[in-house]
């Protein structure tokens, strides 16, 4: 039988105060306990859960613990410095990071396994890569990183944790950079004011003596404890020089807090105070350890200017300010990283500290289970893509109809993107379906007893002040409408409500977006429920003009609005409970397009209720968004793997989209274009590269005994390759079932250095279940020349290979040969029959219109179409006899042990029915320089 919903939440209830209790114990709860947990609870309380209340129950104790995380992943300028200064700090009084703490459990609800996981993971990692600030700086020191994490998934309360942190270590002075938008600014100032400082300046200015301040406690400093921070910005105020600050950051024994926004004028005022008040006359530095927290870092924090010795005001500003002090360490936050990807490592050591690239740690941070991200909406076969509707009703002008059309008659005429600042036409029909999308979502929250939660709906349609304004009026007009009727025309009994328009728009929208939800539409749609629903709906504006209206959640944390803007809902501001979003802009670039999706985040209870409205285009660009930025961050955790530096090793951007930028171009000034193959039909792709990293090589050798064990298992057996009579010859073995090569290829961890040998880009081509050519695989294990014999496993005992490899210059990665390849040039030639060798060869000297007597490893896939796929393990030694004069590579090999590196190499035949398929990246300068090195050791090998 199913549960009743006052069951179901009371069971719910039991079950969450029931782990509470366990977490606040010490003790853990991971993903196994659920099940039991569940199975325990049904027990004592003496219930039966069926299928759906079960998924349910599930749901929502992942989402409350927020279970399961993806991993995070770092990556250092240097891997030998030690990077657990503050583990070993023990910061006796965290008194900062306490009450932050406390207030997160008891007022956010963020539950004890959340914020376990932050403190002693995030965070703890994030304090090691700081500079310590109890260390004695001689001359100065600036520590440079970003941190990634994703839209609306909680960045604020992570650097809120670092700023408590970092003052519980030492840090006296932290400087946060909001966005470029006052609105911004203030939300973030309320934010630390809650969380680090724990009072707030309120003004009134309604009272007969005039504008008077007073101090107010709020979130952190509601415990009445001492006040242990000072902040030079308040709610009211950016930063100001004015006849209040006489005092000096040294005058005050508490943490000194700025939270500014990222404003020339406002940044200048603040570097000049620093200097002038506070500058040490004999070394003109500031003597305090300074924490300066750049939120939405790739947004005016980027150099955008040619030339690198005259940078933008903004960024230059801010180097000003990190130089002003001996001990700084910068951090910039950001959830679209392309612009900070394409900033120029290369600066001269006189111009080191020219920009703000990250150079020693870019981290990523991990994202929780129950995060509803782009790719959780708008990959074609995601978990909430039916929460897309697409805007079908705005007609797009012609380009030269607009040249010649009389400006008048644009203004009046109907919506479109390019319209004109001046424009108050016509709205389309879709947002009025939008609206009443947004008041049947309000009306199923209060049946679903989410009476006290915020309700939010954003509209996006333009940049300007005035039709924005337009856009308000014409929905206030919509909503009184709507509310009258249902106010005065609507009847208790529903049946008579049919004939009703406005009944009956209700009932085509819940017809076409709520019919799948399982609910009574009557009761939804009654006018008791409605009227309840919509009646303190507000509509405002948020702009970055002075009319705009302020997001007051937290005088009204119930409050139901909608909140029409532009540029000021598209960068860091929260809209609580959002709901419903209409969307409909023309801007062109990944990073402002993801910012502007407010609607990412964390839906608990009400994510079957959200709903995205947007163009089809708008759509496929954020699909696209999502490929490239889940693809920077795994080339950034495989970068960890590695041990590869942010200024050694490049990294590149996904760029398949010929309408869409990846960032603005006066910050791609150091991008550049390059074209990566993933048809992988009729090639052979090697590892001629090995990461110096050697747990990695460690993991590799697992895999393969692993795969040696599981061909064993299916009743298998490998051969001698030849009849030699030599037991330790490369051994074969046929017709391998496709699931086990990618079980290997899912498990081995290759340097991101082999550019196209990349295992997601392999896994994803032989996933293809449309060609029988790749279901059964032959797999050959290699044999060499060199002393060592390594035993696999199973009987398969395998002569090492000898190389004479080396590290390269840069230092993040084995190379074998200098000409970029791994194996022979008849290797390919496994399973092959001696007629199907000759017709290759035959093939491959008509094709290039001469004989040659030698042939490219790669002929042997690429003129043999009746042959099945290859896979290729090498192991690899290197010539004991010889000395190597490098220190780092002495130290791998003493750690390697009596092991072999473990390289590979795929074939794969000729497909004559398939077309070639590419990838388009934007590299920045050290990722183009590593392109051109290695496609140039390539070329020469053919």
């Amino acid at each position: 039988m199913k549960l009743t919903e006052q069951q179901h939440t009371a069971f719910i209830s039991y079950i969450f105060a029931k782990i509470e209790v366990q977490l606040s114990m010490g003790g853990e709860f991971t993903e196994e306990d659920i099940l039991p947990e569940i199975e325990t609870c049904k027990s004592l309380l003496g219930v039966t859960l069926d299928e759906d209340d079960f998924e349910k129950i599930k749901t929502a104790i992942e989402y409350k613990f927020k279970i399961k995380h993806s991993a995070s992943g770092c990556i250092y300028n240097d891997y030998n410095e030690d990077r657990d200064w503050y583990s070993k700090a023990n910061v006796k009084d965290e008194f900062f990071w306490n009450r932050y703490r406390d207030f997160l459990i008891r007022v956010e609800d963020l539950g004890v396994n959340n914020v376990n996981k932050l403190e002693h993971e995030t965070l703890s990692n994030l304090m090691n890569c700081l500079g310590n600030p109890n260390d004695k700086i001689e001359d100065k020191r600036l520590r440079r990183g970003l941190v990634i994490g994703d839209v609306q998934s909680g960045k604020t309360a992570t650097y809120t944790g670092l700023v408590c942190k970092a003052a519980d270590a030492g840090y006296k002075v932290v400087i946060l950079l909001t966005g470029i938008t006052e609105s911004l600014r203030k939300q973030t100032q309320e934010r630390i004011e809650e969380g680090v400082i724990g009072c707030t300046i309120r003004v009134d200015k309604t009272g007969n003596q005039g504008v008077t301040r007073s101090s107010v406690r709020v979130g952190v400093g509601l415990d009445n404890r001492e006040i242990r921070a000072t902040a030079f910005t308040s709610y009211e105020d950016d930063f100001k020089v004015n006849g209040q600050i006489v005092s000096t950051i040294s005058s005050h024994r508490s943490l000194v807090v700025f939270v500014v926004k990222k404003n020339v004028s406002v940044l200048t005022k603040l570097h000049k105070w620093l200097v002038e008040q506070n500058m040490d006359v004999l070394d003109g530095l500031i003597h305090e350890p300074m924490l300066l927290i750049d939120d939405e870092a790739d947004n005016a924090s980027v150099n955008t200017k040619k030339d690198k010795l005259d940078p933008s005001k903004t960024n230059k500003i801010i180097r000003q300010i990190c130089n002003a002090f001996n001990n700084v360490t910068y951090v910039g936050f950001t959830a679209t990283p392309f612009a900070n990807v394409f900033i120029d490592s290369n600066t001269t050591k006189e111009m080191e500290n020219s920009d703000l690239f990250p150079e020693h740690f870019i981290y990523v941070l991990p994202t929780p289970s129950n995060y509803i991200g782009a790719t959780s909406i708008f990959n074609r076969d995601a978990e909430y893509y039916s929460s897309l509707k697409f805007i079908t009703d705005i007609y797009e002008p012609d380009p030269e109809y607009i040249k010649e059309t009389d400006p008048l008659e644009l203004v009046e005429r109907e919506f479109y993107h390019k319209h004109p600042k001046e424009w108050c036409g016509i709205l389309p029909d879709s947002l009025n379906e939008s609206l009443y999308s947004y008041f049947i979502a309000n009306a199923i929250r209060d049946i679903r007893g989410d009476v006290s939660q915020p309700r939010t709906m954003m509209v996006n349609m333009s940049r300007f002040v005035k039709v924005q304004k337009h856009i308000k009026e014409y929905i206030e007009q919509f909503y009184k409408q709507v509310f009258d009727c249902i106010n005065i025309d609507f009847s208790d009994n529903i049946t008579q409500n049919k004939g009703l328009l406005v009944h009956q728009k209700f009932e085509e929208v819940w017809n076409k977006n709520f019919s799948n939800l399982g609910l009574d539409k009557n009761k939804v749609l009654s006018k008791s429920v409605l009227l309840k629903a919509i009646e303190k709906i507000q509509i405002v504006v948020v702009n970055s003009g002075k009319d705009s209206s302020k997001l007051d959640y937290k005088t009204n944390p119930s409050l139901r609005l909608i909140a029409v803007g532009g540029l000021a809902l598209s960068r860091g501001l929260t809209l609580k409970g959002l709901m419903t979003s209409y969307f409909y802009r023309n801007t062109a670039t990944f990073d402002v397009l993801m910012q502007m999706g407010r609607w990412f985040g964390y839906r608990y209870n009400y994510d079957d209720l959200c709903q995205i409205w947007t163009s089809e285009t708008s759509s496929r660009w954020y699909e696209e968004i999502s490929k490239s930025t889940e693809e920077l961050k795994s080339d950034i955790r495989r970068m960890f793997d590695d041990k590869m530096t942010p200024k050694d090793f490049g990294l590149r951007v996904r760029d398949e989209s010929t309408e869409l930028q990846i960032t603005a171009m006066n910050k791609m000034r150091n991008a550049f274009n390059y074209e990566e193959y993933i048809n992988f039909w009729g090639g052979i792709f090697e590892t001629p590269y090995a990461s110096v990293n050697v747990q990695n090589n460690f993991k590799n050798i697992e895999a393969v005994k692993k795969l040696i064990s599981n061909i064993f298992d299916l009743g298998l057996n490998f051969s001698n390759k030849r009849n030699t009579g030599n037991e330790f010859q490369s051994k074969t073995v046929i017709d391998i079932p496709r699931k086990l090569i990618e079980e290997l290829l899912s498990q081995i961890s290759v340097s991101i250095a082999n550019t196209k040998f990349d295992t997601s880009n392999i896994l994803s081509f032989i996933d293809d279940d449309n060609s029988d050519k790749l279901q059964l695989w032959d797999v050959s294990i290699q044999s060499g020349e060199g002393d060592l014999i390594y035993d696999y496993g199973r009987g398969i005992n395998i002569r090492c290979s000898k190389r004479d490899y080396y590290i390269n210059n840069l230092g993040n990665h084995i190379c074998f040969t200098g000409r970029g390849t791994l194996g022979g040039n008849t290797d390919g030639q496994f399973s092959l029959t001696a007629e199907q060798v000759e017709e290759a060869k035959s093939k491959y000297n008509s094709n290039v219109n001469f004989t040659k007597k030698s042939f490219p490893n790669y002929v042997w896939f690429s003129m043999i179409e009746s042959r099945k796929p290859l896979l290729i393990i090498y192991s690899i030694t290197y010539d004991h006899t010889v000395n190597s004069k490098d220190k780092r590579l002495e130290n791998y090999r003493a750690e390697l042990g009596e092991n072999p590196i473990v390289g590979f190499a795929i074939g794969i035949p000729a497909n004559s029915d398939v077309s070639v398929k590419n990838k388009k990246y934007k590299l920045n300068t050290i990722a183009m320089q590593q392109r051109i090195e290695s496609e140039g050791e390539e070329d020469e090998d053919l």
